[in-house]
């Protein structure tokens, strides 16, 4: 990897990139609002409405990407011996977003239809002379753009991920704690049958879940570079072309895709499709908070301490749903902007006249509506009360009509199916008519009456019949299999989806056929060495290249970036921040060794989930005396999911295996790190 992608240039070391601020306990994320609204630095009317959280896509964030882009492209440029020593360095040292006159920039803009002439001009005027021939070298407009695009999607994605684990962490608690908490089910807006509450959130949670990680299956192996010059040819570089591109995608830490992409548009489409795929989650679980806190309903609000919290202009009682409004709003917008997308998809020959053009601010909007919706969801979920007593009264109002199924179906092997459902509905009619109740109206009718005693019904049946905790159906084991997949880090869905998600075929779909063709790991017989073949101006790199899922690459560069994120989710930004600052150029292979092959493939494989991962490491080092690294795996521990007494437990079997000492040396080290946490 690259010296830019390292050091994480054009991602999370960026300065224009700031990261959500999410503290974690136990298996589930606490969600603490810090108040942070968009790090663009934006402080309009509307943006701490629809630009909350994260992601940053103004104009400095944009010409941030752009810069990041030229920069990586002038140390490719060295790299591949078309530019001189310390060019590379030197087009990074001026590519500074707060060095340049944005408006300008934007005005000169109008003469091309497009910032990046005007950007170029006024990057290599920051520059000696001998420094400029690395600037946009073998580039066109597109490229920077595109590029510049894909870096954002990458920031906010990260960003958009971190809203996404709070709200998942909530919503468990949520489904964990009313679990047996009964509420009536609603269809086209009627009471249905009976329920539980923990059964809506696990909803929640499945939803918030699945869509995060089709926003990491977009990261992982839809965000390239766009490399292709003039016209997807990259003429302008000769032989050196595809060796540049390769360089250009290890600098950026970004995929290199087969052939240019200029006029094939589907990464574009397929991150807008994920992005609206939030948007719908985070929408559904909106919607159903400003139903149930209707004032008539009056099952679950948002919490505040701030009594101005959802208060109306005109009205002092009023106590709206602002976080679900909001959310509302952010998501009703997502639909447009990805049929926006989708029309624009259609680029004619090799560069399209207008089509590319409406891609930029739409997809602006789409990444900072999704980043928004994702920071008020967390806080929604974080504050949201529940009303286990309401919910059980509105349950009790209806008069037992929520059981009616049930009592159909005690009744159907006597009367048959259709007989039974006849006879309830009749019985329904009356009851409304009447203002009576479902005991009393079957009871109350002559020949409902007998249709019951030839059932071998009495009033203690109906009564039975008619309790909503006894017709509950499978919803405890629903509860039960969304908080397992949830502790476990994997999304429920086919056998071998989350394997396949990381380039990995499942134990049972080897073959080909069902995820794609099984990985050929690095060294063995099979795998694939692709040399750039240039002299480099530091040392020749080389790329393992392996195949994955459907015919896509997964190459080293995603797997250092899966491995990143993974080691950031474990250990820490701080403990990663400190070691990334302390990597020399004599230590930087080790450190991309590990983050690729410990961190990228070992944490990420099927199998084991992250905090069993965590007991086993906890375990070897405490039984290995490997005191510093120790602490620094039971905070990882606490923050991924590890309770006090799981902790307890594993030093325990630390103990009977390794002996007395190493565990006593290995439970004051984790009891100083509980209490310090506690």
């Amino acid at each position: 990897m690259g010296s830019f992608a390292r050091a994480g240039y054009g991602d999370a070391g960026s300065p224009a990139y700031q990261p959500a601020r999410w503290d974690l306990a136990d298996d589930a994320a606490v969600c603490v609002d810090h108040g942070l609204v968009s790090s663009s630095g934006r402080e309009g009317l509307f943006d701490s409405l629809f630009g909350r959280g994260a992601v940053g896509t103004s104009d400095r964030d944009w010409l941030q990407a752009m810069l990041d882009t030229e920069a990586a492209l002038a140390m490719a440029a060295e790299r591949a011996g078309l530019a001189s020593a310390g060019t590379g360095a030197a087009v990074g040292a001026a590519a500074r977003a707060d060095h340049f006159d944005i408006t300008e920039i934007g005005r000169a803009a109008m003469l091309a239809g497009s910032p990046v002439p005007a950007l170029v001009r006024a990057l290599s005027a920051k520059l000696p002379a001998d420094a400029r021939e690395a600037v946009h070298r073998g580039a066109t407009s597109q490229d920077i753009i595109d590029t510049a695009a894909m870096l954002l999607a990458r920031r906010a994605i990260d960003a958009i991920g971190t809203d996404l684990v709070a709200a998942a962490g909530c919503a468990a608690q949520l489904a964990r704690a009313h679990a047996g908490t009964v509420m009536a089910a609603r269809t086209l807006l009627q009471q249905a049958v009976p329920m539980t509450f923990g059964l809506v959130a696990a909803g929640w949670l499945t939803g918030i879940e699945e869509a995060r990680s089709e926003l990491e299956r977009i990261r992982a192996t839809r965000l390239a570079i766009q490399f292709g010059g003039a016209a997807g040819t990259l003429a302008s570089l000769g032989e050196s072309g595809p060796a540049v591109a390769a360089l250009l995608a290890d600098e950026l830490g970004l995929a290199e895709p087969a052939l240019p992409w200029h006029t094939d548009r589907l990464r574009i489409l397929q991150l807008a499709a994920a992005l609206a795929g939030v948007c719908a989650v985070l929408g559904k679980i909106a919607r159903d908070v400003t139903l149930l806190a209707q004032t008539e309903v009056a099952e679950v609000a948002e919490r505040s301490d701030d009594p101005r919290q959802g208060g109306s202009s005109a009205m002092p009682h009023k106590r709206n749903q602002v976080a679900s409004v909001l959310i509302l709003g952010c998501a009703k917008r997502a639909p447009g902007l990805l049929a926006t997308l989708a029309a624009a998809a259609e680029h004619e020959h090799q560069r399209a006249a207008g089509a590319w053009h409406a891609e930029w601010e739409t997809l602006s909007d789409l990444l900072r509506l999704t980043g928004s919706a994702a920071s008020w969801s967390a806080k929604l979920l974080t504050g949201l009360t529940v009303d286990a007593a309401r919910m059980r009264a509105n349950v009790d109002a209806s008069g037992g009509w929520l059981l009616a199924e049930h009592v159909a179906a005690e009744l159907a092997p006597s009367l048959g199916g259709l007989a039974a459902h006849d006879l309830v509905a009749a019985a329904a009619s009356r009851a409304s008519e009447q203002g009576i109740g479902l005991i009393a109206a079957l009871l109350d009718d002559a020949d409902t009456a007998a249709a019951l005693r030839q059932a071998g019904l009495g009033e203690a049946d109906l009564s039975a019949a008619v309790d909503p905790a006894g017709y509950l159906g499978a919803s405890a084991e629903f509860i039960r299999r969304a908080l397992a997949a949830h502790r476990s880090g994997h999304i429920v869905a086919d056998a071998g989806h989350f394997a396949a998600d990381f380039g990995y075929a499942a134990p049972d779909a080897v073959t080909s056929g069902a995820v794609g063709p099984a990985i050929v790991r690095p060294g063995t017989a099979g795998s694939m060495t692709v040399r750039p073949g240039v002299a480099s101006s530091t040392t020749t790199r080389t790329k393992t290249v392996t195949a994955g899922k459907e015919g896509h690459l997964v190459n080293d560069d995603e797997r250092t970036a899966v491995g990143m994120r993974t080691r950031r989710a474990v250990l820490g930004d701080e403990h990663v921040d400190r070691a990334a600052a302390n990597t020399t150029d004599f230590t930087a292979p080790f450190q991309d060794f590990v983050t690729r092959y410990a961190w990228g493939e070992l944490w990420n494989r099927p199998g084991l989930s992250r905090p069993e991962r965590s007991m086993i490491t906890i375990a070897m080092l405490a039984a290995l005396g490997r005191d510093e690294e120790l602490a620094l795996h039971v905070r990882a521990a606490l923050r991924n999911g590890l309770s006090p007494d799981d902790i307890s437990e594993v030093l325990l079997q630390v103990a009977v295996y390794a002996g007395v000492p190493a565990a006593n040396r290995a439970f004051a080290i984790a009891a100083a790190i509980i209490d310090s946490y506690s």
